[in-house]
């Protein structure tokens, strides 16, 4: 049995040690292809730094990594990109850029050359690029729900919607779900299960 990814954020490590992966690469291609310079901001522990990994990775070629994976069958492995911290006024010469926060920013002048860039925050092609779906969460982590009343858990759990399917935040830790004896994958509380308005949004990143 495929082991929890606790607090691992680093791609290679959850695939060559054996831990469970959620599959967001036929995202990580559609960003890929239909633009180059993107913003993203999503809640604390929802999985930023594996995503920015996993597309470092693809970028740096490392094609053995993707085995059975979308971007196994759908990547040029032929052309590699470095994957470098860079002074943002080179951004015209970049490949693909993708900032990610927990707010969102202003376009001051440090981003004076990247004023182009796309924020999919609330892009609704995106709503699921991280975080876990129900049907991700069952399919990866079935092993770790059984006896699990998935109705409840829904309803307490499965609360973020930006503005696509409902997703579970994506926690580094583990929690014990109430009356059974079955580890689950440490999911962010949350009650609403509505979608986040675009107006509520800025309120909440200022």
């Amino acid at each position: 049995m495929k082991k929890l990814p606790i607090g691992i954020q680093t791609f290679s490590t959850i695939i060559d040690d054996n831990y469970c992966y959620v599959n967001k690469t036929p995202l990580v291609a559609k960003l890929a292809d239909q633009s180059r310079f993107y913003f993203l901001s999503r809640p604390r522990r929802f999985g930023k730094s594996l995503l920015v990994d996993t597309i470092a990775d693809a970028f740096l070629g490392k094609k053995k990594l993707f085995k059975g994976l979308f971007l196994e069958n759908n990547w040029d492995w032929n052309k590699t990109h470095p994957v470098i911290r860079i002074d943002f006024a080179q951004g015209p010469h970049l490949r693909f850029v993708l900032l990610t926060g927990v707010s969102k920013f202003s376009k001051v002048s440090l981003f004076s050359g990247l004023n182009n860039l796309q924020d999919i925050s609330l892009d609704k092609r995106y709503g699921t690029l991280c975080g876990y779906t129900q049907e991700e969460l069952e399919s990866v982590f079935h092993n770790y729900l059984t006896n699990v009343d998935l109705d409840l858990l829904k309803r307490w759990y499965n609360g973020y919607s930006f503005l696509s399917q409902p997703v579970y935040n994506q926690k580094k830790y583990h929690k014990k779900y109430p009356g059974k004896d079955t580890w689950l994958i440490g999911i962010k509380f949350s009650k609403e299960g509505r979608n986040i308005t675009r107006f509520e949004w800025e309120r909440l990143c200022g």
